[in-house]
């Protein structure tokens, strides 16, 4: 096995064991499209950065979005169920705002 496959192997069995292996899920994590901006602590990125430097994660940004999406996969039930209810108080707060606004258009 050549030193470039041996050190992909062992990044790709680095990586699984840091992340686990996460189950099939409805969350698309294959596509990284949005970008968040954020701030952590000295302590937290020095940890980000010995993952970057051992490469197991290609880059900070790599390293912090298999964490979060780690930690939302664990727990799959849990955010399913919160985006939904998000969703619908999304949906009573604008149908709150049309009736308000109807209302005052009225009383003009």
């Amino acid at each position: 096995m050549s030193k470039e496959r041996k050190q992909s192997t062992t990044r790709e069995t680095l990586r699984e064991q840091i992340m686990g292996k996460s189950a099939e899920t409805e969350f698309d994590t294959s596509k990284r499209e949005v970008h968040v901006m954020t701030r952590l602590s000295e302590r937290i990125v020095e940890a980000i950065d010995a993952l970057v430097t051992l490469n197991v994660f290609n880059s900070r940004s790599e390293a912090v979005a298999a964490y979060v999406e780690n930690a939302i996969i664990s727990d799959v039930e849990l955010y399913e169920s919160l985006i939904k209810k998000a969703k619908e108080v999304s949906e009573m707060r604008d149908s709150a705002m049309d009736s308000i606004l109807e209302t005052l258009q009225k009383s003009k």
